[in-house]
């Protein structure tokens, strides 16, 4: 995947795909894509997202603490959201690793 597209600013970005530059038609096609996989593939619980804004104030709330641990934040989402379920919460804290939320490794 490409992270940077070129652009010819001095080409219009309306009209029709001939006559566009093609950075920009290739970055909306690419756009559009993802999009369309972003919504199809993932149902994120309303809960998790909870759970993610909690994650994230504990650091507001006391910034000497640089770790929690994985009992911690089992118990956390037992008692902030629910979670009993513990292939939810492995499954929860890849999702929240992977937005860069928390860094867990399992053992």
């Amino acid at each position: 995947h490409r992270l940077f597209y070129a652009v010819d600013n001095t080409k219009s970005c309306l009209g029709d795909e001939a006559s566009r530059d093609e950075g920009v038609v290739s970055l909306e096609r690419k756009t559009e894509e993802l999009s369309r996989v972003l919504r199809t593939t993932y149902r994120i619980p309303i809960s998790w997202l909870k759970f993610e804004g909690f994650v994230r104030n504990l650091r507001a709330v006391n910034p000497e603490k640089k770790t929690v641990s994985y009992r911690e934040l089992r118990l956390a989402a037992r008692s902030e959201v629910g979670i009993e379920n513990k292939k939810e919460f492995d499954v929860l804290t890849r999702f929240l690793t992977n937005r860069a939320v928390i860094l867990y490794h399992p053992k």
